[in-house]
């Protein structure tokens, strides 16, 4: 029974999800490719995917300049926002969520 409730649900509702959020430009990664994106199996944050974005998505202007944040800034801000994963996966993702959108706050 359980089998057959996983078979659905991948073809029900994960496969869909994965078509939708490909069709908004996100890259679906294999399990294998994450693994291997990680430090170690234990760690939500994919380091090097992370470290791309922060430097493509953050940035300042002086005197009417666009400027990037140094390169040793942004792996400090990856390193910081790496939570180990003792609350579970999910309360560990929220973590990670929050200090994102609203700032770490310990």
């Amino acid at each position: 029974m359980q089998e057959n409730f996983v078979l659905n649900e991948k073809s029900v509702s994960q496969n869909p999800a994965i078509e939708v959020l490909k069709g908004m430009g996100y890259t679906y990664l294999s399990r294998e490719e994450c693994a291997a994106l990680r430090d170690n199996p234990f760690c939500v944050l994919l380091k090097p995917i992370l470290k791309i974005q922060l430097e493509k998505l953050n940035g300042f202007e002086y005197g009417g300049e666009k400027r990037s944040f140094l390169d040793s800034n942004i792996l400090r801000a990856v390193e910081e926002l790496d939570e180990p994963l003792t609350d579970g996966l999910i309360k560990t993702s929220e973590k990670i969520y929050d200090a994102l959108m609203l700032g770490k706050s310990y």
